[in-house]
């Protein structure tokens, strides 16, 4: 049986060194471009949106993805 969720981290390194990350945002299968929509809001690892670095982490349900298609693209997006 496959599992139904999966863990997810990264950290998000702006590269604009006068504005913190403030939030953070994940998106499957998909380019990120205006308009689309995130599939999981990830929480900070430290407890604040306050650096221009943080570590985000988060625990993704794969139950809608598509069983047959063998990879997928996961875009972790920081937003200042």
């Amino acid at each position: 049986m496959r599992d139904s969720t999966t863990p997810a981290t990264a950290t998000l390194d702006g590269n604009q060194p006068t504005h913190a990350i403030v939030a953070a945002q994940t998106f499957i299968d998909i380019s990120w471009e205006p308009g689309a929509v995130a599939v999981h809001l990830l929480p900070v690892m430290d407890g604040s949106f306050n650096s221009f670095v943080e570590d985000v982490q988060a625990t993704l349900g794969l139950s809608g993805l598509d069983v047959a298609q063998v990879s997928h693209t996961l875009l972790m997006l920081g937003r200042t």
